[in-house]
């Protein structure tokens, strides 16, 4: 179909450029343990370094590169996010999928993204509690990591 010599196909591509251009929400940075660098984290097994963002305020993901020196496992269900003392539902991501096992087998480097959602939004100054108990496993031992604090350095409200 043709409108006034632009193509329909076209003008709906157009569209939808502009709308998310004009309407999508800025991904920003978060600091990870008062750092808006990598937060970087060694153990017997591997190196683990940690960036983790924003999407208005309400969508965040944490993104781990491992660089592996020994295999070692993760218990997603170990994880605990806390905002405002309620637990947050989480998933993890790797290679562009939803992972569904309790248990990942981490022996090669490897990304492993961390998505959830708080519905009424967080706030410049208020945390993201992340508890790693018994999460990453490496020899057999649980691998005693730090708590992880998220927080936003501008609102954006």
């Amino acid at each position: 179909m043709d409108l006034g010599g632009i193509n329909m196909k076209k003008s709906i591509a157009l569209f939808v450029l502009l709308f998310s251009l004009i309407f999508c929400d800025p991904r920003i940075d978060l600091s990870v343990n008062g750092t808006l660098e990598e937060w970087n984290i060694s153990f017997n097994c591997a190196n683990v370094n940690i960036l983790a963002s924003t999407m208005g305020g309400h969508i965040f993901s944490i993104y781990t590169k491992y660089q592996v020196g020994k295999e070692f496992f993760i218990n997603t269900d170990s994880l605990t996010i806390l905002f405002e003392g309620n637990e947050i539902p989480f998933y993890h991501m790797g290679s562009g999928k939803k992972i569904e096992q309790n248990q990942i087998i981490v022996n090669s480097n490897r990304e492993i993204q961390i998505d959830f959602e708080i519905k009424n939004g967080v706030r410049k100054g208020e945390v993201i509690t992340i508890l790693t108990k018994g999460y990453i496993y490496c020899e057999n031992k649980p691998v005693e990591l730090d708590t992880l604090n998220l927080s936003m350095e501008k609102d954006f409200y």
